[in-house]
């Protein structure tokens, strides 16, 4: 490499860290992350860098597809999509008129800044989703969506064929409002790195449990007596003192499982007849009923795996080693 295309990289990376501290996280081209991802660039995060990947595949999924109404998920990944979104509306790749609605107030406001002029005001689907929230049906309203996810489990049949997917979501607060809106869409995709892929729940990650505030002491304390849970935390506002608050005025407690969790349907259910819990609790990060049809993967070494309901698992499959296997 010679100095000026040194300098070209240093003047990226220095860029890229400067907007980072102010908040801003830029999108890089998909040429610059395939580059960084070959030389092994240790100055943004291999996790960042397949984020970012995932993304730009998630937005041409959309362009290719041109659903008539989205459904946008939160967390980081997301909003890298979003971005992704932005670019490829401005080289009219993605129709900026589709219906979208988002499922926190953050990604809601990208969503129009990026030029999806017909997103739903966050305060509009909050008002929705309070209405329907108690024992109705939901129909599948949306043509398609996509979100992040914190752990995925893989669900195979006798012949290795992908019967489904569980997960673990809500690592940003968000997971009830993320769940009631898959519940609505027809087509969810969920885009992860593949640190996400697990061979059991519990693996890497907390379960979210999100609770009305005056119950918070109860069910924290009635988790860590009889739940096989070894630490029970309040989430706080950006790691901060504060308790964070979700957008339906709630706060999270975030459950470090003792091992993996063999049985999560078991576990959920427990939770949700546990007569001391069932006053105060909203909902769950456990996403098993709620599954999407597709899953993203970005690798390190920069392929994109599509997972899909159907597809046979071969030993050389790219996640065999955690589908298959337990390594």
């Amino acid at each position: 490499m010679n100095g000026k295309e040194d300098s070209g990289a240093n003047s990226s990376v220095y860029w890229f860290n400067i907007m980072t501290i102010a908040g801003i996280t830029p999108l890089l081209s998909r040429a610059d992350i395939s580059k960084r991802l070959k030389s092994k660039d240790t100055s943004i995060s291999p996790q960042e860098l397949m984020k970012m990947n995932v993304a730009w595949q998630m937005a041409d999924m959309i362009g290719v597809i041109q659903p008539t109404s989205l459904a946008i998920g939160s967390g980081s990944t997301s909003k890298k999509v979003v971005q992704a979104m932005g670019e490829l509306i401005k080289t009219n790749r993605i129709n900026h008129t589709m219906m979208a609605i988002a499922t926190s107030r953050e990604l809601s406001e990208l969503a129009i800044k990026v030029g999806l002029v017909n997103t739903e005001p966050f305060d509009t689907t909050l008002l929705y989703i309070k209405s329907i929230r108690k024992g109705k049906l939901f129909k599948k309203t949306i043509a398609f969506g996509f979100d992040g996810a914190d752990e995925v489990k893989v669900l195979i049949d006798k012949n290795n064929k992908i019967t489904g997917f569980y997960s673990i979501k809500g690592g940003g607060g968000a997971h009830t409002l993320e769940k009631i809106i898959a519940r609505m869409t027809a087509h969810e995709v969920f885009v992860v790195d593949e640190s996400k892929i697990v061979w059991s729940l519990g693996e890497t990650f907390h379960l979210p449990i999100e609770v009305i505030p005056d119950g918070l002491e109860i069910v924290k304390e009635k988790l860590l007596r009889a739940y096989p849970f070894t630490e029970v935390n309040i989430k706080k506002e950006n790691k901060g003192a504060n308790d964070f608050i979700s957008d339906l005025g709630n706060r999270i407690l975030m459950a470090q499982p003792k091992g993996v969790i063999k049985d999560p349907t078991e576990m959920e259910q427990t939770l949700f007849n546990d007569k001391d819990i069932k006053p105060y609790l909203i909902d769950t990060g456990f996403f098993l009923s709620v599954q999407p049809k597709t899953v993203l993967v970005a690798c390190q070494n920069g392929q994109i795996v599509q997972l899909e309901r159907g597809d046979n698992i071969q030993p050389d499959h790219p996640f065999a080693n955690k589908i298959l296997f337990h390594i």
